[in-house]
């Protein structure tokens, strides 16, 4: 049995065997180590729910890819974002609506006019 992948980039699940240190996505191409997933404290799980980001410059709509209890992938249909790496944003579940606070992790561009947006929730949530 081969294990489940998913893509740092396009948030897509593959397999992939189990001695390769790299891995490539079939869906968007991105290569990424096959140790990025392992480095995650806490498991994340692919659900794609609307959500919201925000900060004092103004909110973008998205929706999640992955979320655990400690953090948050997501796409945004923006190339144009008003924060970077390591600023702390709030971010929304949009049936929840409660903000959270949150570190953006990282950020990358893709090919759909759309940027990935890593977040790591201040607090663990439930």
């Amino acid at each position: 049995m081969t294990p489940s992948t998913v893509c740092t980039l396009c948030g897509s699940k593959f397999s992939m065997a189990l001695n390769k240190q790299n891995a490539q996505c079939p869906y968007c191409g991105n290569i990424f180590s096959s140790s990025d997933e392992v480095r995650r404290e806490h498991i994340r799980e692919s659900i794609e729910e609307g959500c919201a980001v925000s900060n004092g410059f103004g909110s973008i709509s998205g929706v999640t890819i992955d979320t655990s209890i400690s953090g948050a992938g997501i796409k945004v249909y923006s190339l144009f974002l008003p924060f970077k790496k390591d600023d702390m944003i709030d971010f929304a579940f949009a049936e929840e609506g409660e903000k959270i606070l949150t570190q953006v992790m990282w950020l990358k561009e893709a090919d759909d006019k759309s940027s990935r947006v890593g977040l790591r929730f201040n607090s663990l949530i439930k």
